[in-house]
C-alpha cells in the first residue's frame, strides 16, 4: 500500500498524542489549560457582576451589559450553574460565555439574537 506525507505526517501526530498520554507533565499542563477559565465563583455587588476563574482572574462587568440579569431579582441571579465555559440561569433560561465576558460582550446570545431578528 502506497503511504503519502500526509499519512507519515498523520502517524507522527498520532505518536506524539499517544506519547503525551504517559507524560505526567503534559497531563497537567493540559488540564491546566483546558480548565484556567472555567468560572468559579460568581457575585454580584456594587452593581456589577464579579466571575472568579479557575486561574484566579476575576472578570467585573456592569449588570447594565446585561438585562436580564438586571430585571432578575437576588434570589433569580444566585441561581447559577457554573460550567466548564460558561455560566446558566437556570429560573431564567439564559446564559453567558466566559469567552463573551473575556471579549468584553453585552448582552447574553439569546437577548443579541433577538434583537437581530434571528
Amino acid at each position: 500500500m502506497l503511504e503519502t506525507k500526509h499519512d507519515e505526517q498523520q502517524d507522527e501526530a498520532d505518536e506524539l498524542q499517544d506519547e503525551s498520554w504517559y507524560n505526567p507533565e503534559t497531563v497537567i499542563r493540559q488540564q491546566r489549560e483546558l480548565y484556567r477559565d472555567q468560572p468559579v465563583s460568581i457575585e454580584f455587588h456594587s452593581g456589577k457582576m464579579w466571575v472568579t476563574l479557575a486561574d484566579g482572574r476575576t472578570i467585573g462587568t456592569p449588570l447594565a451589559w446585561y438585562p436580564f440579569l438586571m430585571k432578575a431579582t437576588p434570589q433569580q441571579r444566585e441561581m447559577t450553574r457554573l460550567e466548564r465555559r460558561g455560566i446558566w440561569w437556570m429560573e431564567l433560561d439564559e446564559g453567558l460565555s466566559i469567552v463573551g465576558l473575556l471579549e468584553g460582550r453585552q448582552g447574553s446570545p439569546k437577548q443579541l439574537a433577538a434583537m437581530w431578528g434571528d
